[in-house]
């Protein structure tokens, strides 16, 4: 029942972070100004109509896309406690990604709170390439191959706060004391995450 809680919490987090998001950044004028470079006049209106529908299926996807992100790290980790030899349900394991997953809501406010109070003048293009505390933060995202993008974005302090969360759960679950939970996260979510980004990566290079 916890873990069905917080995966609720979770998705209505998501929700409502990305709602306010879109109101307070003016999301949809950006969008719209965007389109108006792309397209003839008389065509604008009919894509941004599209474009709408599809943000309303992305937040009905949210749950499916988070039920299945965690539903993973939890099989990823399951493989791990396997090979240290420990036992922890699939119920249990679900839950400690579920807890973790919540790590990345942080950024997601701090993109808000940044572009709401101090870089007041932006575009669409900045929203879309900025994250907070990561790699990519460091570059000219204007220079940088289309797929760059993504791993340096990845490579964040965020994503070790994530994994050290993750490993903090594992150990107080265990009940060890000798950084246990440590091990099997760096030794299973880790390469399961460099998989992952290689895979985005290919896939981006052979669209370019």
């Amino acid at each position: 029942m916890k873990s069905v809680f917080l995966f609720s919490a979770l998705c209505i987090l998501s929700f409502f972070i990305g709602e306010i998001g879109k109101y307070f950044l003016n999301i949809n004028s950006l969008i719209y100004e965007s389109l108006s470079y792309q397209f003839a006049h008389q065509y604008v209106d009919k894509v941004f109509e599209n474009v709408r529908r599809w943000q309303l299926v992305g937040y009905l996807l949210i749950p499916l896309l988070l039920f299945i992100k965690t539903q993973a790290i939890a099989g990823v980790l399951g493989i791990g406690t396997f090979f240290f030899d420990k036992e922890l349900s699939h119920r249990k394991l679900w839950n400690i990604a579920l807890r973790a997953e919540f790590v990345f809501l942080i950024p997601q406010l701090l993109k808000l709170l940044w572009f709401y109070f101090y870089q007041v003048e932006y575009t669409l293009h900045d929203l879309e390439t900025f994250y907070p505390l990561s790699l990519l933060n460091f570059f000219d995202v204007k220079e940088l191959p289309l797929w760059y993008l993504y791993p340096l974005q990845t490579i964040s302090f965020f994503e070790l706060l994530y994994i050290g969360f993750m490993a903090f759960l594992l150990d107080k679950t265990l009940k060890e004391k000798r950084y246990v939970g440590v091990k099997i996260a760096f030794s299973s979510y880790l390469p399961a995450l460099l998989i992952w980004v290689a895979s985005i990566m290919f896939l981006v290079l052979n669209q370019t």
